[in-house]
């Protein structure tokens, strides 16, 4: 199976777009294209809600120049793949603290809710009827509802503060790509994110 994805921005223009042979290999943030929509010419839609648009000619003025522009083409070029390297590194990394899947969001949350519920009350609860996701996991991650709940409790605690040490440099690293002016600011700006991410060990 194929994932196609595009990332778009918040008018729904396509960012970039492409293709992975596994679900862990598409892009954080990307949206599935439809079976219309090709990778390559994904930029020629934009996204409104659920639906993908053809953009109209006006979008796309005739060049006034005498003949392309290489450097312009080769900056935007640049750019895109260094976006892409940045987004593929920061989920590579966030894949060490948390599983990369669909819902997996959805079920670190509850189950952190679900722990410090459980670790609120006193005395501990006799059954588990209230707490499904800790009756469901107890006794193969842990032994008890009491250690599980911990474990999840400071797990979520782990996966924040990387976070917390990952998102700014992502977010540097793709605001200063996106206003480096020439590829020489692009690759340094790419090294500096390198150094950053490979400080986080």
């Amino acid at each position: 199976m194929t994932y196609r994805w595009a990332l778009v921005d918040a008018s729904g223009y396509v960012l970039s777009a492409g293709s992975a042979p596994q679900a862990a290999a598409v892009p954080e943030g990307a949206v599935a294209l439809p079976p219309e929509v090709a990778p390559r010419t994904a930029h020629l839609f934009r996204k409104s809600g659920d639906a993908w648009l053809a953009r109209p000619p006006e979008d796309f003025p005739p060049d006034p120049s005498p003949g392309p522009e290489p450097a312009g083409a080769a900056l935007a070029s640049a750019r895109r793949r260094a976006i892409a390297e940045i987004t593929d590194v920061t989920s590579a990394l966030r894949r060490r603290y948390i599983t990369a899947a669909d819902g997996q969001d959805m079920l670190y949350q509850a189950k952190r809710d679900e722990a410090v519920a459980y670790l609120a009350l006193d005395p501990e609860p006799a059954t588990l009827t209230l707490f499904p996701l800790l009756a469901a996991e107890v006794g193969i991650t842990a032994s008890t509802p009491y250690e599980l709940a911990q474990l999840w409790v400071n797990m979520q605690a782990i996966w924040l503060a990387a976070a917390a040490q990952i998102e700014p440099i992502r977010l540097t690293a793709v605001y200063t790509v996106e206003t480096a002016a020439t590829e020489g600011e692009i690759a340094t700006a790419l090294a500096t994110f390198r150094a950053a991410i490979g400080g986080l060990g």
